[in-house]
């Protein structure tokens, strides 16, 4: 047997090679007197691989990259070669598949020769999740006011709309848009990852109250205060001469010239003020109207409209020849155009009216009632 390199003999029939690269053996066999026997074989030795998988990576959710693993040696090209997970890889039986990244991933290069000879490596590749950043929650503002925004986990972000915000790059601006609006933050974490959310700012409506600048009220009487609003709060000051503090229209019957503040609040938050000055008169009035029809409500009596505290101490009322027909000293009572049961005829009649005020002060007042049928 030649060559020797590897034999274990190389005489008889038979011997064992254990070569180290590809070899071709020529045996020759011998009998007297005849010609020699040649015959060759050839062993075939392929590689063991050397495999490396490539360094440790962090990647972004949703990215793609090619694979670049090392196999040695790089002469040998009858390798086949296995990724697993296959599912991570497009081609996952080529050298340098693309990976997408969905998942953090061992993965893993099997090379192996087509006579069995393999090896393999591994890599481990961590996949930044795609939501990395969090924002507030979404909330409200009334018009004029603003909203501090706040996202975390980037080490970038930028705002859009650039509008009504007071830096549109930093991870808690200011923002006061003047209709609902919807934010979005884009931001970059330190590896390279990008991801964005969004926060809605809604712009409520503002608040509104309208009241009369002012009102006048005799000593005594009641003010029903009732202002046009889309608030549901209220808080009225001072709380003198007030039925209540907390409702839209309280009752005022203060006993001096009064300004009443009010500030009410929408369900949102939005709130405003306004006030109204309630101007008391603090002499009395007396007053009759001057016709009426009897029988006809709700004129069928005529009778002393009074305003501001006084008490009736007379209501008398003549006929054009003088004679009287009708007195009471009760604010509620009225004359019903008769006189001792009988109607009364159309005409003009003379009334006499004298009150007096709780500070003593008498005051008389005169005047013509027109009896109509």
């Amino acid at each position: 047997w030649s060559p020797a390199t590897s034999l274990t003999v190389t005489s008889g029939l038979a011997t064992t090679a254990t070569p180290d690269t590809t070899t071709t053996y020529a045996v020759v066999a011998s009998f007297p007197g005849c010609p020699d026997s040649i015959q060759k074989i050839t062993i075939t030795v392929e590689p063991v691989p050397t495999v490396y998988a490539g360094p440790d990576q962090t990647v972004c959710f949703g990215d793609t990259f090619r694979m670049q693993p090392a196999v040695m040696p790089t002469w040998y090209n009858s390798f086949s070669y296995s990724w697993t997970p296959a599912g991570a890889f497009d081609q996952p039986s080529t050298l340098q598949p693309i990976f997408q990244a969905l998942a953090n991933t061992t993965a893993t290069l099997t090379v192996t020769s087509p006579a069995g000879c393999t090896a393999n490596d591994a890599v481990e590749i961590t996949v930044v999740p795609a939501d990395f950043i969090t924002v507030s929650a979404d909330t409200g503002i009334c018009p004029r006011d603003s909203a501090q925004l706040r996202a975390a986990n980037g080490i970038s972000y930028i705002w859009r709309p650039a509008f009504y915000i007071d830096d549109s790059t930093s991870a808690t601006p200011f923002v006061s848009p003047v209709t609902t609006t919807n934010y979005t933050v884009y931001a970059m974490n330190a590896q390279g990852c990008s991801d964005t959310q969004t926060i809605q700012v809604t712009v409520h409506p503002a608040a509104v109250i309208t009241l009369a600048d002012s009102a006048r009220i005799f000593g005594g009487e009641r003010y029903q205060i009732s202002p046009a609003t889309n608030a549901v709060y209220f808080s009225w000051f001072p709380p003198l001469g007030l039925t209540e503090t907390d409702i839209s229209n309280p009752v005022a019957s203060p006993d001096v010239n009064t300004r009443y503040f009010v500030r009410a609040t929408t369900e949102y938050g939005c709130a405003v003020t306004d006030s109204i000055d309630l101007l008391v008169n603090l002499d009395s009035y007396l007053d009759v109207p001057n016709a009426f029809t009897p029988g006809s409500a709700p004129n069928n009596t005529i009778r002393v409209v009074r305003r501001g505290e006084a008490v009736l101490k007379s209501f008398a009322i003549y006929n054009r020849w003088g004679n009287k027909v009708f007195e009471t000293s009760d604010i509620n009572a009225g004359w019903d155009g008769s006189f001792k049961g009988k109607p009364q005829p159309m005409g003009v009649y003379v009334y006499v009216a004298e009150a007096v005020t709780p500070s003593g002060r008498k005051f008389t007042k005169r005047g013509n009632i027109t009896l109509l049928r």
